[in-house]
């Protein structure tokens, strides 16, 4: 597979995941408290991603390498991602899904507009 294939293939399960993001997060946030579901939601992610990791890396020790790259840049990305995230799933919990997943399906056009306004982007 080339990358373009590959990477039209990581949005269409990117786009898939977001959709039924909304139905499961009210299906099962029904049943238990909240911020118990945000944190075993937060638990699974965190072994989602270091499976990825080890598989793509090979070793514990090197995602430590590769972590240690990012140096501390990667600690206001990281409060930002798990912030978006919290407030993904109470905003879910508090409002029409739809409202929720316009607002997320908008994120590109904000996102340019803060690229133009910050970085001069054009």
């Amino acid at each position: 597979m080339n990358r373009h294939a590959i990477g039209l293939t990581y949005g269409l399960l990117a786009g898939l995941s977001l959709s039924l993001g909304g139905l499961i997060v009210r299906l099962l946030g029904a049943e238990t408290d909240i911020w118990q579901f945000i944190s075993w939601r937060s638990y699974a992610f965190a072994i989602l991603m270091f499976s990825i990791a080890i598989w793509r890396l090979g070793s514990l020790r090197a995602i430590g390498r590769e972590t240690g790259k990012l140096g501390a840049a990667a600690i206001p990305i990281a409060l930002v991602v798990g912030l978006g995230q919290i407030a993904y799933v109470l905003g879910l919990q508090n409002t029409l899904v739809a409202n929720v997943t316009f607002i997320v399906g908008s994120a590109p056009v904000f996102a340019a507009f803060a690229a133009w306004l910050v970085l001069r982007e054009r």
